[in-house]
């Protein structure tokens, strides 16, 4: 499987946290012990632009984590715009509308 990744500002090794019984903060559960965010692995995010498989593999498989993966790294905010929500497809609009972005197609 080939995906479109972007390196992730957010690192799950480093700067994730989740809540506790009580409602506290605490770092993910196999982050790691990294002092310092630069010491802690790359980490890469799915843009979606890009998903590339056999049928076959995709049918027979319930998971994205049961492919081995290789990735094709896009900057994703030049490349692409996520259209996930009313809010993306307005904010795409608007973008092309002052000729922020180039058009494609």
């Amino acid at each position: 499987m080939v995906l479109s990744v972007f390196a992730s500002e957010l690192n799950p090794y480093y700067n994730l946290f989740e809540e506790d019984e009580y409602n506290m903060l605490k770092i993910s559960k196999g982050t790691g012990n990294y002092k310092r965010r630069q010491d802690a692995p790359k980490v890469y995010a799915i843009d979606g632009a890009m998903y590339i498989i056999n049928t076959s593999s995709l049918l027979s498989n319930s998971s994205f984590a049961d492919f081995a993966c290789k990735r094709k790294i896009l900057n994703s905010h030049t490349y692409n715009i996520d259209l996930d929500t009313l809010d993306d497809w307005n904010f795409a609009e608007y973008l092309i509308k002052y000729n922020l972005i180039e058009k494609q197609g």
